[in-house]
């Protein structure tokens, strides 16, 4: 999961070099491959690792990618392993297929599991969540976010989205072209600054301990340039690196994690619908584009495709889902607990109260004795008299 950005004219070499010269305006390239992710985590054998199929077809600010994992195994119960990824321009769809499966309730009642899970997020840049679209969309498809040669991007490693998307965290990244091999290069730079929250889950800002406080190289990726089936196209290799607990100097680092991107066939097909259409069966919605109406999650079932945000029926519902924060959902995800921002206000209060309620006791304890005590030698002289 990442955060990264790349100049327009690194991906678009790579994808003009790649082109099918299109016979209509239905019609675009598509590029087959295959992705590899390996995990490491400063070990010379891999703790983890998954290989995947993928296409990518792009036109101007559009794109979709679609990913089958080739283990059959991780997806042998209701998932067929085929997710669809795709971009307007503005918001990104991520669409996982299942299989048309009945199952029975706990009271014999058919009951119909969805046909898919739909993901809807606000931005035309991927989600932490996704790694491997953040890998296959960094080396062919980031063409429409960047304009320069070097500038500031997000980091490379799995963050919230809250703290994925936090200015204040941004890397550095340079693009360099390497002439005798006609390879491309891209190095981001970690700031060296860390993220964590406080009690009522904002985002806090400290540094990393030296040497890794000033910034450190987080990552690596090269483009190099090969020949499938008489077209030029362009392999990608992407490596992430983190601190070494025991290091020394600011290049003491363990490398992570490793994306290779494979291409292995180019062709020419019709262009598909974005947002992909699901006219058939019922799909589940984690709705994330009403961010802006502080609503960072609206969740819904759909059975006639995915509604535009102008759509009257979504705009009700957004209306009526509970507000909620990115760092609101972050603190659930972790704690399992939502508290708003008003009952935060009465929990301080309250606490405030019961901090101080001993001593208002002891003040008005001392206020009654005294009282009683100036009064007796009054009801003693009256008694007398």
């Amino acid at each position: 999961m990442l955060r990264y950005r790349i100049p327009w004219t690194a991906t678009l070499f790579i994808w003009i070099a790649c082109a099918v010269t299109g016979q209509n305006e239905s019609s675009s390239p598509k590029i087959h491959g295959r992705y590899q992710y390996t995990v490491y985590h400063g070990r010379d054998n891999p703790i983890f690792s998954k290989e995947l199929d993928f296409t990518i077809q792009i036109r101007g600010c559009r794109w979709s990618i679609q990913t089958r994992e080739i283990d059959a195994t991780h997806y042998a119960g209701i998932d067929t392993g085929l997710i669809t990824f795709q971009c307007d321009g503005q918001s990104i769809y991520v669409i996982l297929e299942r299989k048309a499966v009945d199952i029975t309730s706990s009271d014999s009642f058919p009951v119909r599991r969805p046909n898919g899970d739909v993901t809807i997020y606000p931005e035309a840049y991927p989600s932490p969540r996704e790694p491997a679209l953040q890998h296959i969309w960094l080396g062919y498809a980031a063409n429409c976010l960047m304009s320069a040669p070097s500038g500031t991007c997000r980091s490379p490693f799995a963050e919230e989205l809250d703290i994925f998307s936090d200015q204040r965290l941004l890397n550095h990244y340079e693009i360099d072209q390497l002439k005798a091999t006609g390879s491309k290069t891209i190095a981001i730079t970690d700031s060296g600054k860390t993220a964590t929250r406080d009690s009522d889950g904002n985002i806090q800002i400290d540094r990393l301990a030296e040497p890794y406080g000033k910034g450190y190289l987080t990552a690596r990726g090269i483009w190099d340039p090969t020949t499938i089936l008489g077209h030029t196209c362009s392999n990608f290799q992407f490596t992430g690196y983190s601190p070494n607990p025991s290091g020394k100097l600011a290049t003491d680092l363990i490398r992570s994690f490793v994306a290779v991107c494979t291409i292995t066939n180019v062709t020419e097909e019709s262009f598909p619908d974005i947002p992909l259409l699901i006219e058939s069966g019922m799909y589940s919605v984690e709705d994330r584009r009403h961010e802006n109406l502080g609503k960072a999650i609206v969740r819904y079932i759909t059975t006639n495709g995915i509604p535009n945000i102008t759509n009257l029926n979504l705009k009700s519902l957004v209306a009526s889902t509970p507000a909620i924060s990115l760092a609101q959902e972050s603190v659930f995800r972790q704690t399992g607990k939502i508290v708003s921002q008003p009952t935060k206000g009465i929990y301080k209060t309250l606490a405030i109260i019961l901090m101080f309620l001993p001593l208002t006791f002891l003040i008005l304890y001392r206020l009654v004795r005294n009282k009683s005590f100036t009064g007796c030698p009054a009801t003693q002289s009256a008694a007398k008299t």
